[in-house]
């Protein structure tokens, strides 16, 4: 009696249909988090690649004979953004990387010198070199926000 109670149950637990639409239940949510976080990843080295960009492109604007801080602050954050500076306001903020180029002369003796002065080892004008760097943070969609930074050195002079 008690074996006809149990024999769709002994039946049920026996059979192997449907084995495989469990064992996917079960593992796709693990492989679309991994797919949504590499996804992340993927994007935020799009996004350093596009903040190297820029950056290069303030380097090579500097050695296309442009000296001024400011002008090369803003060509760095339009080439960032895809938008020059006649429509800021079409940037959303969080796009915008905060740039600082810095302005230094050397002397083969000496380093942080006026840039005015003549170096004394051979009498010419100090070398002049801007350092631009651009820093921006990453808003993902589900890792941790982190910053990514670009900086080069160039010599002007």
């Amino acid at each position: 009696m008690f074996a006809a109670l149990f024999r769709p149950v002994r039946r049920f637990l026996a059979s192997r249909r449907a084995t495989s639409a469990t064992e996917f239940a079960f593992t796709a949510p693990f492989l679309l988090g991994g797919v949504v976080v590499m996804t992340d990843f993927g994007l935020a080295f799009g996004e350093q690649m596009n903040l190297d960009q820029a950056v290069r492109a303030g380097a090579e604007f500097v050695m296309s004979n442009v000296t001024d801080e400011a002008t090369i602050e803003e060509f760095v954050t339009a080439a960032a953004t895809g938008y020059s500076s006649d429509a800021p306001e079409n940037v959303d903020n969080t796009q915008r990387p905060e740039v600082d180029v810095i302005k230094t002369c050397e002397c083969p003796d000496a380093t942080g010198v006026p840039c005015d002065q003549i170096c004394m080892v051979n009498l010419r004008p100090p070398s002049t070199f801007y350092d631009i760097t651009a820093t921006k943070t990453y808003h993902a969609m589900f890792i941790p926000e982190f910053t990514l930074t670009a900086q080069i050195r160039v010599q002007a002079r």
